[in-house]
């Protein structure tokens, strides 16, 4: 997978040389867990192969950005890491209420405000 990582490196060393120092990078999600896929799969579950690849994927490219860095001192960046974020809150899904709430003064109905 780094090979697919090292064809991009001339792309980041242009970015840096044309003076780019800050970047935000996110990692891929837990793709074999998309509707989609799961739809293919007899029990309607995560293709965990998939997953492994996508977390792989974060690792891979942590080390890519760490070698740019060493290469550019001066280069910041932040990578996301989607899958542990996505993953975390599938297993833990956050508490989550509606709360009422009337939109205008002459307004009767009542608005729900999703709330997270």
């Amino acid at each position: 997978m780094k090979i697919i990582f090292l064809l991009h490196f001339p792309t980041w060393q242009n970015l840096l040389n044309l003076g780019a120092r800050k970047f935000g990078i996110l990692s891929v999600p837990p793709v074999g867990c998309v509707p989609i896929l799961r739809g293919t799969t007899s029990d309607g579950q995560c293709i965990h192969q998939l997953n492994v690849i996508a977390q792989f994927f974060f690792v891979a490219l942590n080390g890519v950005l760490q070698d740019l860095n060493s290469e550019f001192p001066d280069m910041k960046y932040s990578l996301g890491n989607t899958y542990a974020i996505i993953n975390s809150m599938t297993e833990n899904p956050p508490f989550r209420k509606f709360l009422p709430l009337i939109t205008s003064k002459l307004a009767t109905n009542l608005v729900f405000l999703f709330l997270i």
